[in-house]
């Protein structure tokens, strides 16, 4: 839905000679064009449309879910605004987006007012991507992507089975108090555990290396997402299956 709302009437397109019989259908009107989040703030862009008469000055914006608002600051026919990430946006993939751009059209005050809904680019993963089991070490490879900061850590009951035996290769009951700081964007840490930490009784059923079969990865994981001005944690249930193949 697009408003647009003049400070003038129609009696003054027709004593205003810049203003033609043309551009008066030709009415100009803002939108969303895209919406972003990286690790300085939630990004968006309006942009306007229609007549080229409208010359945009500033503006506001806020977006409907959360009640977050921001000013719009025209650059190149553009304008744009900034506001600070928070915990709110997890989970949302589409946002309202509600503002208004106040400028002049043909020399006159005017606003346009807009209602956008717009996908939004808000998107974190933390995953388990490898596991190794060798002298009774096990690793976890794990993948982080994400806008913010996020701390991987800790971790709970530990286990790796080998599913062809239906044994534990490696099992474990506790709090492992260990954790990962991971910046912003794409990165990859491991995830290191061995027998012998405070708190937790580990059982050995292998030394390893792991021979050619299938394993499954059970891992309870805190994950803490870092925002501006809150942080949000989760328990994550990390779930890995892998194979093994040798000779």
């Amino acid at each position: 839905m697009i408003l647009v709302a003049f400070a003038f009437t129609a009696w003054d397109f027709l004593r205003t000679p810049t203003v033609s019989v043309q551009s008066f259908f030709n009415v100009p009107y803002a939108d969303v064009s895209s919406i972003k989040a990286t690790s300085s703030g939630l990004y968006l862009t309006v942009s306007l449309f229609g007549s080229s008469g409208f010359q945009p000055e500033g503006g506001s914006a806020v977006i409907i879910e959360t009640g977050r608002s921001c000013s719009l600051t025209p650059v190149d026919g553009h304008l744009y605004g900034s506001i600070p990430l928070s915990p709110s946006y997890l989970g949302m993939r589409d946002v309202g987006v509600e503002g208004v751009v106040q400028g002049s059209f043909f020399g006159q005050p005017s606003q346009i007012h807009f209602f956008s809904v717009v996908p939004l680019d808000f998107t974190i993963n933390v995953s388990v991507v490898g596991v190794s089991f060798s002298g009774g070490l096990l690793q976890v490879n794990i993948s982080s992507s994400s806008p913010v900061p996020v701390v991987i850590g800790g971790f709970y009951n530990v286990s790796l089975v080998d599913d062809n035996t239906h044994n534990y290769v490696f099992n474990s009951v506790g709090y492992w108090n260990i954790s990962y700081s991971v910046q912003a964007g794409v990165h990859f840490v491991t995830a290191t555990f061995r027998p012998g930490e405070t708190g937790v009784s580990t059982w050995l059923y292998s030394s390893g290396p792991l021979s050619s079969g299938s394993y499954t990865l059970y891992m309870p994981t805190l994950v803490t997402y870092v925002f501006p001005n809150a942080n949000s944690t989760s328990l994550m249930q990390f779930y890995h299956y892998f194979e093994v193949r040798r000779g």
